[in-house]
């Protein structure tokens, strides 16, 4: 995808924001999520957001260019469309972040700035196993007292299923008789007991 020059235009007032981009989509849902958010930079834009409504707002590419171009198509479109002034930006001058790279003083300086700052996760190693066991500290375990003792699922119910008492039976009223009919009559088409065994013709 080309690198680009945008603008984000207020449809109902005609106020532009100004800006550079190597990949216009991510940079379009970039500003969206931002300003969706209350989080963009700019906050002229965020205001005139909050107040017109995302409905208001239009997303266009004003120019394609090569990427060393970037900034200074920027600043040329900053300058001629006058952004400071009628519009959203809130930087004079164009600027980007693309290919730049800390000269090693910098980086020392950088390093030598954090050397004294606590780290994040200090302390914090091993955390979920402690939190584990505290956790279990003071809780009775589910099973306490019932090691090797095996309660029956059917204790108390052997026997209180009898053929001429079964439930099918109490709701549909079906005699024995008939099912005893039913059963020879499966029995002489070639059904069986087992599943899936069938003897009779197709």
């Amino acid at each position: 995808m080309d690198s680009v020059i945008y603008k984000i235009e207020n449809t109902i007032n005609s106020k532009i924001y100004v800006g550079s981009a190597i990949n216009f989509i991510n940079r379009k849902r970039n500003h969206t999520s931002a300003l969706n958010r209350n989080k963009h930079h700019s906050i002229h834009l965020q205001r005139a957001w909050n107040k017109y409504g995302k409905n208001s707002f239009k997303f266009s590419i004003i120019e394609k260019c090569n990427k060393k171009q970037l900034i200074k198509k920027e600043q040329y479109w900053m300058d001629t469309l006058q952004v400071i002034k009628n519009g959203y930006n809130i930087c004079p001058s164009a600027r980007s972040r693309w290919g730049f790279k800390h000269t090693k003083k910098t980086k020392q300086k950088i390093s030598e700035k954090k050397k004294g700052s606590i780290p994040w996760n200090k302390d914090t190693k091993g955390i979920c196993k402690s939190t584990k066991a505290s956790f279990k500290k003071g809780r009775t375990p589910w099973n306490k007292d019932k090691k090797g003792v095996q309660i029956a699922w059917n204790k108390d119910t052997i026997g209180i299923m009898k053929p001429n008492k079964t439930s099918f039976q109490k709701s549909h009223k079906v005699s024995i008789e008939t099912i005893k009919k039913r059963n020879e009559t499966r029995k002489k088409n070639g059904w069986n007991k087992r599943i899936g065994d069938y003897n009779g013709k197709i």
